[in-house]
């Protein structure tokens, strides 16, 4: 009776074993399946993440070459508007030289001119005297001649012979006077041709430079407006580039956090397999402690209890073989769904690699561990195990079956901690001294043109717009943030990465605010090209205004010519 009571006893105590066993295992299974649902969700977030994370490299590239693109067309600019220069200044040089040469040609024609007509001046002027003073002699020895005659009383013979003398010498004045005013007429007239020549001549090279400076003129406003418009497009191009490496730093950081959660969700899942393997174990132990102490015929009748809760474990297994089969051919639907999806991405599939390496190493660290612990199990109980664990690869290797394409592109890229993430990542941080990275966008607000040429609102509304593209791109980031942000918050005063990490992160941010703080070379290059443009201009204005006052001076010298002439006519 004792030992029936004994062995009813230890019936009892292995029953309750059992229970508890299969408790334990159903909390187990439950447990690993939450865990597995959540593992899959974080690697679908990281999958999300790491596309768009793409979508901003291929963007930022796209911006990149159209950055490349203005510059180049900007030195194309520069080196047209620098041989326009040097043509524009070859021009004013030919035309100057050409008018000094005409000037200085003409010059010594008047000094010749005046020289030849007061050469005749003083020879007539010297001629004219010495008549003057011969007639002079004449008529003085007339006078004497007279006042003798007078003297001798023949006063009316002596007053006709003086009348018909003084007839004869006006006739003569008037024979020496009329050729000479003839020629002085002719002298004026040809003066005056002269004059108006020099005239004609000085109005038709001032009409042409003005018609010349017009055309340059027009000519630099075109360029001050395409170089307007240029500057405007850089402005916004990099603006939208330091939004996306802003964007991009932040996504960074966020898959960085994903990845420590991510770790952490594995270390704790590592530490309850650990605590279930263990307490398994120490069942197992206490179990084959009892079927120590048990008779044969107890034996027996524990043996024929295995077997029926085996069978009952059978039919327990087929019925969820069954659901498993439909819920597998469920999964298979939407993991073709998502193949068609991933092959028309799969240069977003490196992280993807990396996560399923790691997702792989857990299940077989897991597999290695209930192997290892479950040599001392019964058949029924590892078959139990071994095909919990295979359907739990079975239906990670669906989510794992997306990426055996990527796996065979040979990608190995790793998430990099938001500390470590360097210029060769992701392009140069806010700040780098490429072509536009260190625009210094207040010297261009404050670059004016030579003429003061501004663009109108409506231009650069169109200028600045956002293009369908990059308002997607936006609206993905944005989406991705405020998921990201709502999905985990982090405890306050708790920090997910390093000490070391979290200090090269403040280096990299001090780093970006000194090189915002610097100057553009190529701004500064550009004010320098700019300032020298407007210096030219400036000294071919001085040279204009240089030319109009030697015309002056020369009309002031011909003037004067001409009212020396008039005086000495």
């Amino acid at each position: 009776v004792d030992l029936l009571q004994r062995v009813a006893e230890l019936e009892k105590v292995n029953a309750e074993f059992l229970r508890t066993k299969q408790q334990l295992e159903q909390e187990f299974n439950q447990k690993r399946a939450k865990f597995k649902e959540l593992y899959l969700a974080k690697e679908e977030d990281l999958k999300r993440q790491s596309a768009v994370l793409q979508a901003a490299q291929d963007d930022l590239g796209q911006l990149r070459t159209q950055l490349m693109e203005a510059h180049a067309e900007m030195e194309n600019i520069k080196a047209i508007a620098t041989v326009s220069e040097n043509t524009k200044q070859e021009a004013i040089d030919e035309v100057k030289r050409q008018w000094q040469e005409e000037v200085a040609s003409l010059q010594a024609i008047m000094k010749e001119t005046v020289r030849d007509y007061e050469l005749q001046y003083h020879r007539r002027l010297e001629q004219e005297r010495a008549q003057w003073n011969q007639y002079r002699e004449n008529v003085e020895r007339e006078i004497a001649e007279l006042r003798r005659r007078l003297s001798e009383g023949q006063e009316e013979e002596n007053l006709e012979n003086e009348m018909k003398k003084a007839q004869e010498d006006a006739e003569k004045l008037r024979s020496v006077v009329m050729p000479m005013e003839k020629e002085i007429a002719a002298l004026k007239e040809k003066l005056t041709g002269a004059e108006e020549k020099i005239k004609e001549l000085e109005a038709s090279k001032v009409k042409e430079l003005n018609h010349y400076l017009e055309a340059e003129k027009s000519c630099r406003t075109d360029l001050e407006m395409y170089v307007a418009v240029l500057n405007t497009q850089k402005s916004v191009l990099q603006e939208d580039a330091e939004k996306l490496r802003k964007e991009l730093h932040e996504v960074c950081h966020l898959l960085e956090q994903e990845r420590q959660q991510h770790n952490q969700l594995k270390h704790t899942w590592q530490k309850a397999n650990d605590q279930f393997l263990e307490s398994q174990r120490l069942l197992m132990r206490d179990m084959q402690r009892m079927e120590i102490v048990l008779t044969s015929e107890q034996l027996r009748q524990v043996e024929e209890l295995k077997k029926k809760d085996q069978e009952e474990d059978d039919q327990q297994r087929l019925s969820k073989r069954k659901e498993q089969k439909q819920k597998d051919s469920d999964d298979e639907t939407k993991a073709s769904c998502s193949l068609a999806q991933e092959e028309s991405l799969t240069q977003f599939s490196s992280e993807e690699v990396h996560l399923n390496s790691t997702h792989g190493s857990v299940h077989s660290l897991d597999a290695d561990l209930l192997l290892s612990s479950g040599e001392s199990f019964n058949k029924s109980e590892n078959d139990m195990f071994k095909d919990g664990l295979r359907r739990a690869q079975s239906t990670d290797s669906l989510g794992t079956s997306g990426t055996l394409q990527s796996k065979a592109l040979g990608y190995n890229n790793k998430a990099k901690s938001a500390g470590n993430l360097d210029e060769s990542d992701f392009g140069p941080l806010v700040g780098a001294d490429s072509v536009s990275e260190n625009f210094d966008t207040a010297s261009l607000g404050s670059l004016q043109m030579p003429s003061g040429f501004m663009l109108t609102k409506d231009q650069e509304k169109a200028i600045k717009a956002m293009t369908p593209e990059q308002e997607e791109t936006a609206s993905l980031l944005s989406s991705v943030t405020q998921g990201v942000e709502s999905a985990y918050v982090s405890p306050s005063g708790y920090r997910l990465v390093s000490e070391t990490e979290w200090n090269l992160l403040q280096k990299e941010v001090q780093n970006a605010g000194n090189k915002l703080g610097r100057r553009c070379d190529m701004c500064s290059n550009y004010e320098k090209q700019l300032q020298g443009i407007q210096i030219q201009e400036a000294e071919t204005r001085d040279q204009v205004k240089k030319l109009q006052v030697m015309l002056r001076q020369a009309n002031d010298q011909l003037e004067k010519t001409m009212k020396d002439k008039q005086e000495l006519e």
